[in-house]
């Protein structure tokens, strides 16, 4: 078992802007380092990002112990651009690299916008979610049969059973 742990916000700077951060960041930080890029002030137009936050969040994503993901469905800002790319890109790279990851599933538009994908999700270790009904339909969805699912029952206990989750699997 391990004190303490790192992980790697995979997910859209303005969904982290408008949902994460005030729905879960503040849960984080006891026993897990949450790195979240949006705290690092990235530009809205992405063609703004400077070569430095990306070397950054892949040195984040290299010394982390797993990828948190909060992936969705969203209007894109007025620059545009496809949903999902960066952070698919984030979690492929740390699959790569031979990091777990997690996926936060909150609702049913959420769980369909995983299974639209064809790589990402058969690549997630595990899907996290507060519901009970929605525990029960990921173990039920095909592309997620393979994935652990972690249910927290509420919000406020998400970084304990992520620990837990990454005692087990890491350190068995």
């Amino acid at each position: 078992m391990k004190k303490n742990y790192s992980l790697y916000l995979a997910g859209s700077v303005l969904l982290w802007k408008k949902e994460f951060e005030k729905k879960y960041s503040g849960f984080f930080n006891r026993r897990i380092k949450l790195f979240e890029p949006g705290k690092m002030n990235i530009p809205d137009d992405h063609r703004l990002i400077s070569k430095q936050v990306v070397e950054k969040c892949c040195a984040e994503i290299r010394k982390s112990d797993a990828l948190l993901i909060y992936m969705k469905n969203y209007r894109t800002s007025k620059y545009g651009g496809p949903v999902g790319t960066d952070s698919s890109w984030e979690c492929g790279f740390a699959y790569g690299i031979k990091k777990p990851s997690i996926a936060i599933i909150e609702n049913l538009s959420q769980l369909s916008y995983f299974e639209c994908q064809w790589m990402v999700p058969f690549n997630i270790n595990a899907y996290l979610t507060t519901e009970k009904k929605m525990a029960k339909k990921i173990k039920k969805t095909a592309h997620f049969k393979d994935s652990d699912v972690i249910f927290c029952e509420s919000v406020e206990v998400i970084e304990q059973k992520i620990c837990e989750y990454l005692d087990k699997i890491l350190y068995g």
